[in-house]
């Protein structure tokens, strides 16, 4: 037989490259589109997943797209005019429709009820944890984000199906970690890494209730959207979700391939529900018009962590045991007083100032007016609560009733509101202060300063509680107006 000798050499050589053309080969398949170092980068993920500290009364947290997309049914608008599209939604459907102009809605209660989060109670404990990665290297730097998924969104300025949230983690070349940048609301708030509080090595985020904004310290929140966080209820490190990478490059129905879905994760009841915060978030890619995704992006237009502002969330934030402290101690030093009056036996009639209206002269004239004050006060306490509102009737803002662009007092001291370019209302001032407990306070104090006090010690007493007031109203004024300047559009 004639034929070709291949000699040993050479079928060594051929074997050889046979080989590393297979590795190459499968290396491709496995990951088409992907990062090459999806291992490094899986492993940084892992190495910096922040720890997520949520309030006591929270009843929603990161949750799987999978559970979501089994109780929903997806929509589509048409001439504004919704119309059911199928109520068995898969990834392959979701993953070609990248416009806006669907939505999901979740079958298990709407925004008026918490049907959505009493499902979700129900198999939490099944569901488990998760939380989804994507790494992204640009400018120079490697940007971690984390994304993390909630069913609903009952906010104390809006409720709705769906949300969205992020942390970022920013590296520099050499893996070392520079800074983070924690979605706050539609702003996002960027801090170094020396000013992030840490666990393990992990950041701390603490989750605001309800609204789910992500915050640098457990007393945040008072200024920036009336969010309250506080970090006292279920704490989730890295151990205890699972992470799951984003993959952008999934053929339509593979993997995470929902990515591309452009249009709402919850309901949109009617029209205006943008204008009132009840419509569902978009997704991911989709975010702040793709900003969010865009990690660059994310982090050079966020705003820096104002240190210097903590102090004063701190306080807010304390406020009322403040309060409370500051009338257990005043009532003990008047205790004391009056004990000791009563046994030098000074102690005399009337106890209280404020009653001794004997007739028409200056001193029952200023006890009149004090009481008159007094009850101002007390009829305050709960009911006293300013509004300005607005009823848009035609236009691209308009709305299908009254909201409310200024509120002043109630539990909360101050809210100002406006409409924001894509029609939504957002707070652009508040202070997230208990104003009826201040007022109840300030009587009660006003009270315990006049007792067994004589007429002269009384009226000064007037003018200077009079001068405390008014300083009071002035400083907070002032804190509005800085809060704006510091904190523009922060919901």
């Amino acid at each position: 037989m004639s034929g070709v000798t291949i000699s040993r050499r050479r079928r060594l050589l051929v074997s050889l490259l046979l080989i590393i053309t297979l590795i190459l080969t499968s290396t491709i398949m496995i990951a088409p589109g992907a990062s090459a170092d999806a291992e490094l980068d899986a492993n940084l993920a892992e190495a910096f997943a922040p720890e997520l500290l949520f309030n006591s009364a929270e009843r929603c947290f990161p949750v799987t797209v999978d559970y979501y997309l089994d109780s929903c049914s997806l929509y589509q608008v048409v001439d504004d005019h919704a119309f059911l599209v199928t109520d068995s939604p898969t990834v392959a459907q979701l993953a070609v429709l990248t416009d806006d102009d669907h939505f999901l809605r979740n079958r298990n209660g709407g925004v008026d009820d918490d049907g959505v989060i009493d499902a979700y109670d129900e198999n939490r404990t099944s569901l488990g944890y998760t939380v989804y990665y994507d790494v992204q290297q640009k400018g120079g730097m490697i940007h971690i984000q984390y994304w993390i998924f909630y069913v609903f969104n009952p906010g104390p300025l809006n409720r709705h199906q769906g949300d969205w949230e992020m942390i970022q983690v920013v590296l520099d070349s050499d893996l070392t970690p520079v800074a983070t940048v924690y979605s706050e609301h539609h702003e996002p708030i960027r801090a170094s890494w020396d000013s992030v509080l840490k666990s393990d090595g992990h950041p701390v985020a603490y989750v605001a209730l309800g609204s789910h904004a992500n915050y640098y310290r457990y007393y945040q929140g008072k200024l920036q959207g009336m969010d309250t966080s506080g970090g006292d209820g279920v704490v989730l490190d890295h151990q205890d979700y699972e992470l799951v990478r984003l993959n952008a490059s999934a053929l339509p129905g593979e993997d995470t391939s929902w990515l591309w879905f452009g249009g709402r994760w919850g309901d949109i009841p009617d029209l205006t529900a943008e204008v009132r915060g009840e419509a569902g978030p978009p997704g991911p890619m989709h975010r702040e018009d793709g900003k969010m995704w865009d990690a660059i992006v994310f982090y050079q237009t966020a705003s820096d962590l104002n240190t210097g502002w903590l102090w004063v969330e701190w306080l807010l934030y304390h406020l009322d045991l403040i309060i409370y402290a500051i009338v257990a101690v005043s009532a003990a030093l008047t205790a004391l007083r009056l004990l000791r009056q009563h046994r030098e036996g000074t102690l005399k009639t009337p106890y209280l100032e404020i009653l001794n209206i004997h007739g028409p002269d200056r001193c029952s004239l200023g006890n009149l007016l004090a009481l008159v004050g007094l009850l101002v006060a007390v009829v305050a306490l709960n009911d006293f609560v300013f509004h300005m509102e607005a009823w848009i009737i035609e236009g691209a803002y308009a709305t299908d009733g009254y909201s409310t662009l200024l509120q002043f007092g109630g539990t909360n001291l101050l809210i100002i509101n406006t409409f924001r370019p894509d029609g939504q209302l957002t707070n652009v001032g508040s202070i997230a202060m208990n104003f009826a407990l201040i007022l109840y306070a300030s009587v009660v104090l006003f009270i315990m300063a006049n007792l067994a006090n004589s007429a002269r010690k009384v009226s000064k007493r007037y003018i200077r509680y009079g001068i405390a007031l008014t300083l009071l109203v002035s400083l907070m004024i002032v804190a509005v107006v800085l809060m704006a300047i510091y904190y523009p559009d922060s919901t």
